[in-house]
């Protein structure tokens, strides 16, 4: 079903530019936009022409340039209700999973679910990867989605647990699967497995984050901790927020994380959650997308808003 609504976009301009390590300037100008939902946003994608979001009751489009947002309550079949996790992939389509499965869009919506490949209907994350690899974690194990065909893989394989809470793909290509058992590192042939028994200061484990520069993985752990690995060793960070849902790594290893109070960033030094230091309006965080050009994409209360990139090319 698909409903029709005119597009609120709201616009910007702060004055920012982040000075100190702890500290954000105001100077130059950066714009922020926001494509408003009806809803807190719990997850969305951004496509060339398109925002996708999740809100508790459906998924909206909200079309860029022109004054229209669509609304689906179904996909193929499966419901639009209850939506954990989207991403875009290497060919501009849009994957949704959610309670009853997985549905991608390209053209119409085309719906996965056990009965057509996945480990369990019940879909908690979802990633893309360069190589046009989909992966799809669930309270099954994951899956991958390759030139049309789904192959699936267990703790019989190597995973750490079967409940996939979230995946990342790192810059070789590597994909990291976040699980209530630790977390898994999968090279294409190998599997490894970090938990509390080698570095990890909690197995169950919500969210991921990789900075494309360094390479280090960020992890949400347990009720509140945060753990970065650098390759070599976990660094544990105890007691830091409940809440946190997603991580965001910015171009100079600034870490941004979504929670369920707002937003929260350590910048190397210290942890800032400060609302007024941030240089723009800030609620409820549901989700958060860094995309190529450097530009902050975050999933708020009553949309997504976009912000430019705070450290553009010199």
């Amino acid at each position: 079903m698909v409903r029709k609504f005119s597009l609120l976009l709201m616009f910007g301009a702060l004055c920012c530019c982040y000075g100190a390590a702890d500290s954000i300037s105001f100077a130059v100008p950066v714009e922020w936009r926001m494509y408003s939902s009806d809803g807190p946003v719990n997850a969305f994608a951004v496509q060339n022409d398109a925002v996708w979001m999740a809100t508790d009751n459906h998924v909206l489009s909200v079309m860029k340039r022109q004054n229209r947002i669509d609304t689906y309550q179904q996909m193929d079949g499966i419901t639009a209700v209850g939506v954990t996790s989207m991403a875009t992939d290497a060919s501009g389509r849009v994957w949704i999973g959610g309670p009853q499965g997985v549905a991608v869009r390209d053209g119409g919506f085309t719906a996965y679910t056990q009965e057509n490949g996945l480990p369990s209907s019940s879909v908690l994350s979802v990633a893309a990867a360069a190589s046009g690899d989909v992966w799809v974690g669930t309270e099954n194990g994951t899956a991958r989605f390759r030139n049309g065909a789904w192959t699936s893989f267990t703790t019989e394989d190597g995973l750490a647990g079967n409940r996939v809470q979230a995946i990342a793909v790192d810059r070789s290509g590597e994909v990291w699967f976040g699980t209530n058992r630790g977390i898994s590192k999968y090279n294409g042939t190998a599997w490894t497995t970090y938990n509390m028994n080698n570095g990890l200061s909690w197995n169950n484990t919500k969210a991921l984050g990789i900075d494309r520069t360094t390479g280090f993985v960020w992890a949400a752990v347990g009720d509140e901790d945060v753990n970065s690995f650098n390759g070599e060793e976990w660094r544990i960070f105890m007691q830091i927020e409940p809440g946190i849902n997603s991580i965001m790594v910015c171009t100079r290893s600034r870490v941004w994380f979504g929670t369920e109070k707002g937003l929260l960033r350590f910048n190397g030094e210290q942890w800032v959650d400060d609302p007024e230091s941030f240089g723009f309006p800030i609620s409820r965080i549901g989700d958060t997308f860094l995309d190529a050009e450097g530009n902050f994409w975050f999933g708020m209360e009553e949309g997504v808003m976009h912000h430019d990139n705070p450290y553009p090319p010199q």
